[in-house]
Order: C-alpha cells, then structure tokens, then sequence
C-alpha cells in the first residue's frame, strides 16, 4: 500500500470508529496500519 493511501485508510477507519465504536475490525485494522506505517 502507498503511503498516502496508508494516511486515507487510517483517516477512514479512524472516522468509522467515531461512528460506530464497537467496530472491532476497524479497531484491528487501525492498529495493523499503524504499526506499518511505523515501519516504513
């Protein structure tokens, strides 16, 4: 995944969490693309 898209899939999942905090796969997926974010 390019870089800018990493930034729009964080922004994304992160507004999906406001609305919905129970959304565990958003909450995993966050977690997942900060981490890989972190590495590059």
């Amino acid at each position: 995944m390019k870089a800018g898209e990493t930034d729009l899939a964080i922004s994304n999942y992160t507004k999906s969490l406001q609305l919905n905090p129970g959304n565990q796969n958003a909450k995993d997926k966050l977690k997942e693309l900060q981490k890989s974010k972190e590495s590059q």
